[in-house]
This record gives C-alpha cells, structure tokens and sequence, in this order.
C-alpha cells in the first residue's frame, strides 16, 4: 500500500533542498510562453461552473495547469535555472536521499514502485493536469461568520483572562492564593455563548473539492483500494472502533462515494466541565441539543469526470451537481462569457454575503470593543476613566462602520495573453473611496518611464477630517480630566504652559485645514512615483565612492488641486505657526528646545511650477542635490528629495507603458499602478556589481556568493552569479493595472507581463 509511506513522507526535505519553492515560482511564471502562433486552440472557460450551483455562496477553478507547466519547462527561462549549480545542488541532494531506502524520499521511491502506486502517481498528476475547483453552499456564508465571530470570542476571553490575573496581582496581599482564571474554561465559555446567541446558524458548511480527470476508471480503481485500506484499519485499529459502522459505499448518479459519517453524539458531553462553564445548569443545553443533532458527511469519490472531496451536513449538494440552474448561468458571470474564447487560467466568484463574513464587518468592530475593554483593564485608569472610555465606544464603533463599504458580490477571472497573464475583477459592493469618473491627468506627471507609479482619485470626504478632530478633540478633554490629575505639580504646571502655547496655534491650524488646505485639494487626486534617472558620485559621505555616476531610486508625491493659491497659503500658514510655537516655547524651556535655524527656500520656476527647495544640513553628510523640495502648479503640487527629478515631473510627459490595461489613459479612471522590473534591475545592478567589485579588492566575505583571497577564478564565479541571477529575474517585464467603474462594478484591469529570456 502506498497510504502509509506517503503518510511518513517528510515534505520538509523538499522546501529545505529549495525544490518545492521552485515549483511555486515556476507555477507564478507559467506564462513564459510559445510564440503565439504555436498556442493551442483557445477553451471555454471552467466546465465545473455548469455543475455548481446557482446559489453558490464562493466558487474557485484552476484552469490550464498542465498547459502552464509545460510552458515553464520548455522555455528558455527554465533552460538557464535547470544548469544552475544551485539546481543541480538541489536535483543531486534529493538523489542522495533517493537512494537512502530509510529516508523519505527513499520510500516515496521504493513505494512507486509497486505497479498499483505507480498508477495512482499518474492519476494524481492528471487530476491537477486541467482544472481544480472548489465551491461552498449557500450556508456557507453564516456558518463562517459564525467562525469568525467564535474566534473573535475566544481572542476577547483569553485577553479577559489574562487582564483578570493582572488585577489580582495588583490587589494581592498573598500571591500565593491568587486564583488564576483558566484560559480554556474562559474560551470555551466564550464559544458556547456565542453559538448560544444564534443557535439557528449552527451548521455544517456545504464544501466540495473536486479535480477533473481523464481516467475516471482508474480513480474508481483507486477508490476501492482506498476503500479497502479503510476497512482494514477499521478492523484492526482499536483507535478507529468509534468510526466502525459510519464508512460506506454510495452511489449518487453514475458516481460513487466512500462515506464517512460522523455526528455531534460522538463529543463527549458528560465530561465538559459544565459547574465551571455557567452557573445555569441549562444554560447551554440548546447549543449542545443542536450540535448533537448534527451531522458531518465526508466523502470521495468519483462524479461527472471528477474525483471530488465532499464536506457538509449530508450529500445533498452533491446530489444536485449539474440540475437546475447552474453558476455559469448566473447574471455575475455574464463578463465570463462576454469575454469569449480566452485561454482561461482563473475564474473565481464570491456573493455578498460570503464577502460580508470574512471581510471587515461590524461584528469585527464588536470584538475590538471588546479586547478594547480587557486592555483596559490591564491600564492604570483608575475606574472613572475606564467608565469615560467605554461610553465612548459605541460612538467609535459607530464612526468606524460608517466608513465601511457595504458589501457585493465579486468575480475574477484570470488568463494568458501570450505576453504573460492578465485578470479582469469585478466588485458590486458600495464605493467610498474612489472616484472614477474623471481621467487621471497626474499620469502625465509620473516622468514618463518610472520604476514604480501609483495614481489614483478619491471621493472628496471632508467629513473624515471632522471625525478625526472630533476624537482628537475628545481625547484631550479626556487627557485633561483623568491623566493631568495624576502628573505631580511640576509637571502639571509644565503642561499648562505647552498648553497655553500650543491650543491658540492649533485652533488656528484647524481653521487654516478647513478653509484653506481642504478645499484646495477637492480634486482628489494623488500619485506615489519611484524612478532612478538621477545619478551622482557620492549620494552619502558613507558610501564608498565608485569613481562613477550611481543611479539612486527616489520616491516623490504629486497631488492634484482645486485652488494653488489656496494651497500654498495653507502651507505659508502651517509654517508660520510652527516656527511662531515653537519660539514661544523656546522661551518657556530654553535647554529643551535649541534655536531654530529655517533656511530660506530657493526658488525658482520651471514648466510653470513654482519650486522651493530647502537645503538638508551638511551634517547628514548626504549630496548637495538632494533637498527637500516642492513644487506648486496651477494643478497640482509635487514634493520630493531632488529638484531635478521633479522637474522631470512637471513636465507633462505621456507615460510610456508597455501594458494592455494603461493602453488607453485618455478614459475616465479610478486609480492605475504599474511596475517595470526590468527599470529597477537596471537601477540596482550598478550597485551589486561595484559592491562585488570592492569586496573582491579588499578579499571579503560576500555572503552567500562565496569567501575569496583575491582567487580569480573565484572572483569570476561571483561575476557569473551576479549576470545570471539578474538575467533571470529579467523574465519578469512589470506589472500594471487600471481600476474604473462600470456598470455598478468597480472594474480592476491587471497585467502580468512575462516574457522568456534569451537562450
């Protein structure tokens, strides 16, 4: 039997030997793919979506996995990793532990080969050849939102438990009579209360795991040996005695199952600590009735050309597989089919409500305020204070929820586009966040060819402002109520200084945020960029000077705006009122707080930009170019490290990007990313190369390249690594995506852009 050396076989070996992470990266870049005229004929997309049904809470297929792999193995990208001396080390260890007979990997092997084994080797590679899919019933959604309301619970009862035994100790004259409160009592309490609230929703979720094959013989050949094994461990096992009488054979259409079926009776009630679990005898006795009622069907079998793995209260979603009205039918698939013969790899669906359980929701919230409420009690508030901020959460909560999104359904369907992969996402739930009814004009500021670029525009939300002073607000009256009384008298009086000082300023920082700052950027807009076109000797006095130009990869912001003018006296004003603050609080504290010498701004004007410039202290040791700059445009305003790299921003420069989803930016959208790996080996290898250098100079260790005494064939050991580890990761082009509204979904666009390597 193969069951037990498979069962002892230590995976481990594989992740440690690097095996298993290279099969996931090569399953990531599947896409290095033929040239397009020798691609196949394209396919529908899942076949299993015409089995599963209409009212599917999630559903998740896996196309093309075979296809996928094959394209990683003959590319050239594959090629260059298989002749690596790390592969090779790899292949030649797994080898060595092949040929070990009491080694894992030696009994994989010897168990292979029995003919029986073999054939179930072969089967396994072919159900994860075409399609995978997996769905979960329309309970399913309640059931894990029960889930996660019962782990919220046991986080809250172990924190209370924990917050308990602090307080004895503070209280105690005796530690050794202190009564430690048990943190599994607590957590099972816990779960039983929370399922006593909503007994209704105790349910076993509907799930099904299935695996197209082609060989539905063999499977069933294999089923019965499994069955066989069963049946021999259940006779002889006195472990499985319990589960004798619940394994059988069911046909379910032309399919059969092996079923197991286990049942809440089988827990062990009568031995639940129940005197310590509630002080009322039948307190939890609906909870237990329902549980025990229960059932818990497991099964596998095979089905309409699947080997299916079954979890749920009985086979009664099985059983409809393929009748009535299908998911495929369903109108949220309709962009599935929209999108014709695509060469899909992905298609994955989730409805509201089961979006609603495992996203944030407000039940969330309530088990914050309640380990909110157990840290409290490990503070040292005194009670008032604990009592002011527990009035305060349901308020907090309140706030928070309104932010939320309400939920949709959501659809993402995933292909390979010849140059790489490309997913199309689709959420129906409520936007608050993004505004998509405008272009992005910021794209043309980006520098044309950066590394790293995010743009985007939100909803105008002057409300959030008020929000967050409203609690800033509240928490210094708090401050000032429960803490400031505890400060001895120096400190009090010290703070009713900063006080005296510091409230005027901020009042007026206030009024300067909503009348000025606010409405000046209602645009919207903003974008995050990372380029490397500037370049220069020595960046810092502590990095060795190269003797050549070295490109440095520099992060700047650029904003949108409504009203420049506003804008710019909004800053005139927060920079007045700091140096004002500070000045007068320079003159309470005179040791504390050092003269402040602001430099003047440079300024000067390109492409109708207005830039200021500020000038770091040498004593940071870092090159004159870079200083702290910003730029003000009639609209939009840039902020960054180095003028030179902004002014490359304001000048409006169409961003080049070899995309599908950015072909088009004249379109009103949302939000657009896009990464270009290649621009940021470019930027890093100078680096690596001229680190390498200098450690050969100076005969040092360079890590995991290897030690060497200024030994040239060692030296150009590390050169080759360094070319073929950046030639590799060149397979990968960047990654991009555009996100817009569309039909009352808020649409994401995205691209992995993959493309072999040169043999």
């Amino acid at each position: 039997m193969i069951i037990a050396p498979l069962r002892r076989t230590n995976f481990r070996l594989l992740i440690g030997s690097g095996l298993l992470p290279l099969c996931l990266a090569l399953t990531l870049l599947a896409s290095l793919l033929l040239p397009a005229g020798q691609l196949r004929a394209a396919e529908p997309a899942a076949a299993s979506l015409k089995l599963v049904p209409e009212d599917a809470s999630a559903y998740t297929a896996f196309l093309r996995l075979r296809e996928q792999f094959d394209l990683v193995a003959n590319s050239n990208w594959w090629a260059k990793i298989s002749e690596s001396d790390k592969y090779k080390g790899a292949m030649m260890m797994w080898e060595m532990m092949a040929s070990n007979p009491g080694s894992p990997a030696g009994e994989l092997q010897e168990a292979l080969k029995n003919p029986d084994n073999a054939k179930l080797y072969e089967l396994l590679k072919g159900m994860v050849s075409d399609e995978v899919f997996m769905y979960t019933g329309a309970n399913a959604a309640e059931a894990f939102e029960l889930m996660q309301r019962i782990n919220n619970a046991n986080n809250a009862a172990s924190l209370e438990a924990t917050a308990e035994f602090q307080r004895q100790l503070e209280n105690a004259d005796d530690f050794g009579n202190l009564d430690y409160p048990d943190p599994g009592i607590n957590m099972m309490r816990a779960v039983l209360q929370t399922l006593a609230e909503d007994t209704d929703r105790v349910a076993v979720p509907e799930m099904l795991l299935g695996f197209k094959t082609d060989d539905t013989d063999e499977a069933e050949r294999q089923l019965r040996r499994l069955e066989a094994y069963v049946t021999v461990i259940l006779e002889n096992e006195p472990d499985a005695a319990m589960l004798r009488g619940r394994v059988n054979r069911q046909e379910i259409g032309e399919g059969e199952f092996l079923v197991l079926t286990l049942d809440g009776a089988m827990i062990p009630w009568d031995q639940a600590p129940w005197d310590r679990l509630s002080d009322k005898p039948s307190e939890f006795d609906e909870v237990v009735d329902k549980i025990t009622a229960s059932e818990l069907v497991i099964a596998i079998g095979v089905h309409k050309g699947y080997v299916m793995l079954s979890v749920g209260p009985s086979l009664a979603h099985v059983e409809k597989l393929g009748s009535g009205t299908s998911l495929a039918d369903s109108p949220r698939l309709a962009p599935v089919a929209a999108m014709g013969e695509k060469r899909f790899t992905l298609v994955s669906y989730s409805d509201a409500a089961m979006n609603a359980a495992l996203g944030w929701s407000e039940g969330d919230l309530d088990a914050f305020a309640d380990m909110a409420k157990s840290f409290l009690m490990m503070s040292e508030l005194d009670d008032d204070a604990q009592q002011a901020v527990l009035a305060e959460i349901p308020e907090i909560k309140k706030d928070l929820a309104s932010m939320m999104p309400d939920m949709g359904d959501r659809l993402t369907v995933g292909f390979l586009n010849g140059r790489g992969y490309e997913m199309m996402s689709y959420d129906w739930g409520t936007n608050k966040l993004l505004d998509g009814s405008q272009p992005l004009s910021l794209l043309n500021h980006l520098g044309g060819k950066p590394i790293l670029a995010f743009a985007g525009r939100g909803v105008h939300r002057p409300q959030d402002y008020e929000m967050v002073v409203k609690w800033l607000t509240r928490t210094s009256k708090f401050f000032e109520k429960h803490v400031v009384p505890t400060m001895d008298d120096d400190d009090q009086e010290a703070y009713a200084q900063v006080v005296e000082v510091a409230y005027p300023a901020l009042r007026q920082a206030d009024k300067v945020t909503r009348e000025m700052l606010i409405p000046s950027m209602a645009d919207g807009q903003f974008a995050f960029v990372i380029d490397a076109e500037a370049t220069s000797p020595l960046w810092h006095v502590a990095i060795p000077d190269f003797g050549r130009d070295m490109p440095m990869a520099m992060p700047a912001l650029v904003t949108g705006l409504s009203d420049s003018e506003q804008f710019a006296k909004a800053l005139g004003e927060y920079k007045r009122l700091f140096v004002e603050t500070y000045e007068k609080l320079r003159e309470l504290e005179p040791e504390e707080f050092p003269p402040l010498d602001v430099p003047e701004a440079q300024q000067e004007t390109h492409e109708a930009v207005d830039f200021y410039s500020y000038a770091l202290p040498m004593e940071l040791g870092v090159d004159e170019k870079v200083t702290v700059t910003l730029g003000i445009h009639e609209k939009f305003a840039l902020m960054g490290l180095l003028p030179e790299q902004l002014k490359r921003l304001a000048k409006p420069t169409p961003l080049v990007a070899d995309s599908v989803p950015l072909k088009d930016l004249s379109r009103p959208l949302a939000a657009a990313t896009y990464f270009d790996l290649h621009a940021l080996s470019d930027a890093v290898r100078p680096w690596v190369e001229e680190t390498v250098i200098m450690q050969m100079q100076m005969g040092g260790d360079l890590g995991d390249f290897g030690d060497f005494d200024d030994e040239f064939n060692e030296a150009l050991d590390v050169t080759e690594q360094i070319e073929f580890w950046f030639s590799v990761v060149r397979v990968v082009h960047g990654f991009s995506s555009a996100t817009y509204m569309e039909d009352g979904a808020t649409v994401t666009h995205a691209e992995l852009h993959l493309e072999d390597i040169e043999p």
